[in-house]
């Protein structure tokens, strides 16, 4: 009996620290969004990464979405290397994703946004690309 409530204990505590972790990113999503902060989206971005089990799906989308912010503020400030290479990690996020739920409508719909991103770093990329962004 006592062990069991230990054991509903430790599992409280797991489940408040779970929900406590994501209500903190998503706060700081919107922070870093309503600031518009480049530094601040970085080290979200960073920290969600360190942080994300590749194993699990939500918290890779969690992950995406860090990179979906802080490529955007990226491009809006013209920095284009930094653009190309989180548009190739959040594809590589993007795919583990698909290849375990390759209906999942969000993740389909993250790989058209960063093929748009790609697109908008080279216009003459959209011929070969237009189709993969739909």
């Amino acid at each position: 009996m006592k062990q069991r409530f230990y054991i509903l204990i430790a599992a409280i505590a797991m489940a408040t620290t779970t929900l406590d972790a994501q209500t903190d990113l998503k706060t700081e999503t919107y922070t870093a969004y309503i600031l518009n902060d480049v530094k601040r989206w970085e080290n979200l971005t960073r920290r969600c990464e360190q942080q994300t089990d590749t194993t699990d799906i939500a918290s890779l989308m969690s992950l995406i979405h860090c990179y979906y912010g802080y490529t955007m503020m990226l491009a809006e400030e013209k920095q284009h290397d930094a653009v190309e290479r989180n548009i190739a990690r959040a594809e590589r996020y993007i795919a583990i994703v698909l290849a375990k739920e390759p209906n999942n409508a969000e993740a389909i719909d993250y790989s058209g946004v960063f093929t748009s991103y790609t697109v908008s770093l080279n216009r003459l990329k959209a011929p070969t690309l237009g189709k993969r962004s739909r």
